[in-house]
C-alpha cells in the first residue's frame, strides 16, 4: 500500500470511529472549566459507590470496561488502518471476549474465575484470528495478524483484569477499592499541580513533552500524604473498615502511588505511538476512559494482589 491509500485508509478510519471513543488529535485544546466540573461529578460518584452502592459501582465499572475497550480497539485501528475491514468483525469479538473477565469476577467473586477467562480469551483470540485468516482465504500470512492479537491481549490484560481486580476489591475489601480509587485520582492531581508549578526536568520529552520528574514524585507522595490526612480525620471508621497497621499500609499507599503514575505513563506511550492527544471524549475536559482511568487499573491490579499477601491478609481477616 502506497502513502496516497494509506493516507486516504486513515481518513476512512477516522471517520469510522464511534463518537465515545474517538481518539482526539495533538492539537486539540483543554477545558479545564470543564474538566473541574466533569471530576467533582465522576470522582464522588466513583467513591461513594465504591463503598456504599456496590451495585451502582459494577454497573459503572462495566459501561466504562466497554467503552475502554473499544478507545483501545481504535488505538490498533490507528496503527494499522489499511486492515478496516476485517477489523469490524474483530472489534465486536474482541470486546465480547473481554467483557467476560469482569463478568467472571461479578458472578463469582474469586480470582480463579478471572484467570481462566484470561486463559480463554488467550485461545479465543488466536482461534479467531486463524479461522478469519482461512475464511479470507489467504495465500501467506502477514505479520499484522500477529500485531491485532498481541495488542488485543495487552489490552485485555491491562483492561480487563484491572475492571476485575477493582471489582474483587469492591466486593470483598471496599475499604482498599476506595484507598485505590482516592490515591488514583490525588496522584494525577498532585502531578498535575507540582508539574505545572515547578516541573522542570523532562520525564521523556518523545513520551510526554510535559511531565517531569518532579510532577511524577508529587504525584507518588503528594497522594500519599493528603491520602493519610484523609484517614486520620476518619481514623475511627477506617478502622472499623480494615484492620492494618499504619506500616504496611504507607507501604501500600506508596507503592500504590508509583504504580499509578507508572498506568499514567504507559497511556502516554500508547498514545504517543497512535500519534492522538486522548484516547477519546467520554468524559468532558479530561479525554477517553482509559485517559482517565489508566492508573486506576494498575493500582486495583497492585491492590488486589497486595491483599493477598501473608502481612495484609492475616490483618486484615481475608
Amino acid at each position: 500500500m502506497d502513502r496516497e491509500q494509506l493516507r486516504h485508509k486513515k481518513k476512512e478510519v477516522e471517520s469510522h470511529l464511534k463518537v465515545l471513543s474517538t481518539p482526539v488529535k495533538n492539537d486539540a485544546p483543554t477545558n479545564w472549566a470543564l474538566r473541574w466540573i466533569t471530576g467533582l461529578i465522576a470522582g464522588p460518584l466513583f467513591l461513594f459507590s465504591s463503598v456504599y452502592a456496590p451495585y451502582l459501582f459494577v454497573v459503572l465499572a462495566l459501561i466504562l470496561c466497554i467503552v475502554a475497550y473499544l478507545e483501545w480497539d481504535n488505538f490498533i485501528l490507528c496503527l494499522f488502518p489499511e486492515d478496516l475491514e476485517k477489523h469490524q468483525i474483530l472489534r465486536v469479538f474482541y470486546v465480547i471476549i473481554g467483557i467476560t473477565l469482569p463478568l467472571a469476577a461479578i458472578f463469582t467473586g474469586s480470582f480463579h474465575p478471572v484467570a481462566a477467562m484470561l486463559m480463554v480469551a488467550f485461545f479465543a483470540l488466536i482461534s479467531f484470528h486463524i479461522i478469519l485468516a482461512m475464511f479470507t482465504k489467504q495465500d501467506r500470512l502477514s505479520s499484522a495478524g500477529y500485531n491485532h492479537f498481541a495488542n488485543h491481549l495487552v489490552g485485555i490484560l491491562w483492561i480487563g483484569m484491572g475492571v476485575s481486580c477493582l471489582i474483587l476489591l469492591v466486593k470483598k475489601q471496599p475499604a482498599f477499592a476506595f484507598l485505590g480509587l482516592v490515591i488514583g485520582i490525588l496522584s494525577d492531581t498532585c502531578a498535575m499541580f507540582v508539574g505545572r508549578s515547578i516541573g522542570k526536568h523532562k520525564i521523556f520529552v518523545a513520551l510526554s513533552p510535559k511531565k517531569t520528574w518532579e510532577g511524577f514524585f508529587g504525584g507518588v507522595f503528594g497522594s500519599v500524604i493528603l491520602y493519610f490526612l484523609v484517614v486520620y480525620s476518619f481514623r475511627d471508621k477506617w478502622s472499623a473498615a480494615v484492620n492494618i497497621s499504619w506500616q504496611p499500609l504507607a507501604v501500600v499507599c506508596i507503592l500504590a502511588g508509583f504504580v499509578g503514575q507508572f498506568g499514567d505513563l504507559a497511556q502516554s506511550y500508547f498514545k504517543r505511538i497512535a500519534m492522538i492527544k486522548d484516547s477519546g471524549v467520554f468524559f468532558p475536559g479530561h479525554g477517553g476512559v482509559l485517559d482517565r482511568v489508566c492508573g486506576h487499573l494498575c493500582i486495583a491490579q497492585f491492590l488486589y494482589f497486595a491483599t493477598q499477601f501473608p502481612v495484609i491478609k492475616e490483618q486484615c481477616g481475608n
